[in-house]
């Protein structure tokens, strides 16, 4: 919360990613004002808690998992495109 959407603007970036928390969207500072803010207008990434607040901030429900899945492997499969070109598909990651 030390970073305001004026100065987020002052320094006219070209994407914006929202990185990871320990608390839910809604406590999570700017993080849905700069979405808002910036989105249609720069590219957005959100990680763990950022990707909530991007389902959050355009109108989705987040609710706890029944079961937690933070910490585990998972093969992700994948198109290779944009972020994910030269990657192998399926991708052992651990989830967030």
């Amino acid at each position: 919360d030390q970073v305001t959407l004026e100065d987020i603007e002052r320094w006219q970036p070209k994407y914006l990613v929202i990185g990871p928390g320990p608390c839910s969207p809604s406590e999570a500072g700017i993080s849905i004002p700069a979405i808002n803010h910036f989105a249609g207008k720069i590219p957005l990434l959100g990680v763990c808690l950022g990707h909530q607040s991007i389902g959050q901030a355009f109108g989705g429900k987040i609710v706890r998992a029944k079961t937690v899945m933070h910490g585990r492997l998972s093969d992700m499969y994948h198109s290779n495109k944009g972020i994910f070109s030269n990657i192998p598909s399926p991708l052992s990651a651990t989830r967030n």
